[in-house]
């Protein structure tokens, strides 16, 4: 039986993924053309991806714990980025995935149970990669 605030951080993680920056673009994309593959909608694809995965993961928790699941929805700023550039967009991803991994961190902070606090780390880690490879990303695209 997992605690209320076990099902409190497993909501704050599945709104986390199912609601970042990432996911949104996947349904109103950025401006611009597909150039080749490699180019910054195959990032914004991958870390959205990976984002579902623990969607995924977090919501069958939930469920099977006969959890409320609180989906959210996502912020109306981005309501006014699906006109603007991807090499803009890249830099509005990298400043999104680094605030989900503080958030994140604050999950794996106050998970009670290991399995909450397994997919928090695990969550955590994937969203700090996300980091990594989008300033590994951008920066290569600069040069």
């Amino acid at each position: 039986m997992l605690s209320s605030n076990d099902h409190d951080v497993l909501n704050e993680l599945l709104v986390l993924h199912e609601r970042s920056l990432a996911v949104y673009l996947t349904y109103a994309s950025p401006w611009g053309h597909r150039r080749v593959s490699g180019d910054g909608f195959d990032v914004i694809r991958e870390v959205a991806d990976s984002h579902q995965v623990y969607v995924t993961e977090v919501g069958e928790m939930l469920l099977e714990s006969d959890s409320e699941v609180v989906h959210g929805d996502f912020p109306m700023v981005y309501t006014g980025y699906h006109d603007l550039s991807i090499d803009f967009m890249l830099g509005k991803m990298l400043a999104s995935e680094q605030a989900t991994v503080k958030r994140l961190q604050g999950c794996t902070d106050r998970a009670e149970a290991d399995r909450v606090r397994a997919i928090a780390e695990r969550s955590l880690g994937a969203s700090q990669a996300h980091v990594q490879e989008l300033e590994e990303f951008i920066a290569s695209a600069a040069s």
